[in-house]
């Protein structure tokens, strides 16, 4: 039988955590560079959630996952968001449901709660 100690260090020594960021790291920038290491060393499982096109699919041995792209074409972007939105309902929709439930007590209104989460479908 595990000590009661043992079993909390087993549920926080095994995180996963994301990281959201504007891009990649780039090599000048040794804080979340250090920072990622020392979590992956610690035995966490780190993602990197970022804005724009990443140039890699791995970065330190962190899955990258990028923001849905945003178009200049309406009609483009009315179905990237169609299909985005209607994969996450399918997936994922009591969390869609929450955070649209939250966005409107914040105030927004329905077009800028739909438009957020789309932004914010990749977290």
């Amino acid at each position: 039988m595990k000590s009661p100690e043992k079993a909390i260090c087993d549920n926080l020594c095994n995180l996963w955590i994301g990281l959201v960021l504007p891009n990649i790291p780039a090599y000048s920038e040794t804080f979340f560079r250090s920072k990622i290491r020392g979590l992956r060393a610690a035995g966490h499982q780190v993602i990197l959630f970022v804005g724009g096109r990443p140039s890699k699919k791995k970065y330190e041995g962190c899955r990258v996952v990028a923001a849905p792209r945003v178009y200049r074409n309406r009609f483009v972007q009315l179905m990237a968001m169609l299909f985005r939105l209607g994969r996450l309902g399918m997936t994922s929709p009591r969390v869609a449901g929450r955070f649209l439930q939250k966005e409107r007590q914040s105030g927004r209104s329905w077009r800028a709660a739909i438009e957020n989460l789309y932004l914010n479908s990749h977290i």
